[in-house]
């Protein structure tokens, strides 16, 4: 009976919790790689047995076979790569897009308990963030419009969320009225 590592599983369980695509199998990486040299070694044993005697070279049969069991091996391999490593960079962006949207769901949440107003000092002590990561989180979330940044008196920079600070949700009107 095969045991199954813990670790394996808490990742598959958390990956699944995030919606995030599963990884590529290292197993289509080393079909790929096995399919290329395969095909590599044929198409080296015909360049050495045309070389060797080229006047019992039959040039039909041995482009079939050169075809057949070289260039689609090596072209079967190569596409295999290219779609383990398409597969694999998709999934990393996936899951940086997962993570960076958990970070600033951290965030908001944290400006709905202040009443939508916060220092970079009380983000990274009531989150999870240190202070780089919150701070460009925050540059960005200001730079698509959801932050307002104020400098007080004294010279501390404040975060402002609009909708949480203002709270106007219940006092709208239709864009036509």
């Amino acid at each position: 009976m095969r045991k199954k590592r813990i670790f394996n599983g808490k990742r598959k369980r958390s990956q699944e919790a995030l919606g995030l695509p599963e990884p590529p199998k290292l197993r289509k990486k080393i079909l790929g790689i096995l399919s290329l040299c395969f095909g590599a070694f044929m198409v080296f044993g015909f360049i050495v047995s045309v070389r060797k005697d080229p006047a019992k070279a039959d040039l039909v049969s041995d482009l079939v076979g050169l075809g057949l069991f070289g260039l689609v091996p090596i072209l079967n391999g190569v596409f295999m790569l290219q779609k383990y490593y398409r597969d694999r960079r998709r999934a990393l962006e996936a899951r940086e897009r997962a993570l960076k949207a958990e970070k600033e769901r951290e965030i908001i949440q944290l400006a709905q308990q202040q009443k939508g107003r916060l220092t970079l000092t009380e983000i990274v002590a009531g989150t999870s963030l240190d202070m780089a990561e919150a701070e460009k989180i925050l540059q960005e979330m200001a730079t698509r419009g959801h932050v307002d940044i104020q400098v007080t008196d004294s010279g501390v920079i404040v975060y402002e969320f609009y909708e949480i600070a203002r709270g106007d949700k219940d006092s709208t009107r239709g864009l036509l009225e």
